[in-house]
């Protein structure tokens, strides 16, 4: 009880901090309708801004760029919270539920996760030649990784505020982390027929040979290796394989990305997604 009371305090104490460095333009600045009726809170000023207050890129006002972080922070702490929603003409799952979880540190700085689907997320791998999730089909060339894992909360990346939008990405990849983590990377050779020469993956493939029957490159050197690690997980780096490797181990891959663009104002929310190339509808179910 004693940490809630003093969470809270904490978080009272922000809220008034913040209130006081904007409180010295709310005389000055006239609030006007914002561009894509986006509405904020009355203590925060929009862009364009009166009075010489100069208009941060996250879309409201400050005295001057100092102002700008805790100009900002007062934006984002009025999102904190969880939001629930959903894509709009989804076809990629017969479940097209969206959450949104959004919090705000001390110092402002934003941080949040999103999760597809109302399903559990499948249980962590732990076999590190075993396909993931369990029962996922993809042994040829033109077979093709699930645009997303359902349940699971990806890390929004590069959260932040342009012109009064949230703006973040998801890495699809980064679902497979833990599958990643259990991999050896090996440094690939100049007589490599897999991995570009110098560079690591975590398939030691060596001169291949003909294909077999549910193995891929089979040879003297090193074995069969599955074939949804030679095509898909752990292929050449300039194939976008799922996992990432170095001299260190394997990560999950985060080069490509769906991206997010949304207005939040009122418990309400809207945008876009490159997920799925349409709009998104959001609610906001709970704040702190």
């Amino acid at each position: 009880m004693n940490a809630m009371n003093e969470q809270r305090k904490r978080r009272l104490e922000r809220g008034d901090n913040l209130r006081l460095v904007l409180g010295g333009l709310l005389g000055a600045l006239v609030i006007p309708a914002c561009a894509n009726h986006v509405s904020v809170p009355a203590e925060i000023a929009t862009c364009p801004c009166a009075n010489g207050a100069f208009c941060c890129s996250s879309g409201v006002c400050a005295a001057d760029a100092t102002g700008c972080d805790a100009a900002t922070a007062a934006l984002s702490n009025s999102v904190e919270g969880q939001w629930q929603g959903y894509f709009e003409n989804f076809t990629l799952s017969t479940d097209d539920s969206l959450a949104i979880s959004i919090v705000v540190a001390d110092d402002g700085t934003m941080s949040g996760h999103v999760t597809i689907g109302q399903s559990l997320p499948p249980a962590p791998p732990s076999d590190p030649d075993a396909v993931w999730p369990p029962g996922l089909i993809i042994d040829g060339l033109r077979d093709t990784l699930p645009p997303y894992i359902p349940g699971f909360a990806y890390l929004a990346r590069n959260i932040r505020w342009e012109a009064q939008r949230l703006r973040f990405e998801i890495a699809p990849y980064e679902a497979w982390q833990a599958w990643c983590a259990l991999q050896t990377t090996y440094l690939a050779s100049a007589d490599d027929a897999l991995t570009a020469p110098g560079s690591y993956a975590c398939i030691q493939s060596g001169p291949a040979s003909q294909m077999t029957e549910g193995q891929c490159y089979a040879n003297v050197d090193t074995g069969n290796q599955p074939c949804f690690k030679v095509f898909h997980f752990c292929a050449s780096p300039d194939q976008t394989p799922v996992c990432a490797c170095d001299s260190t181990g394997c990560q999950a891959a985060t080069t490509n990305a769906y991206s997010f663009d949304i207005a939040l104002r009122d418990g309400i929310g809207d945008g876009s997604t490159s997920l799925t190339g349409g709009n998104i509808r959001l609610n906001q179910t709970s704040a702190p």
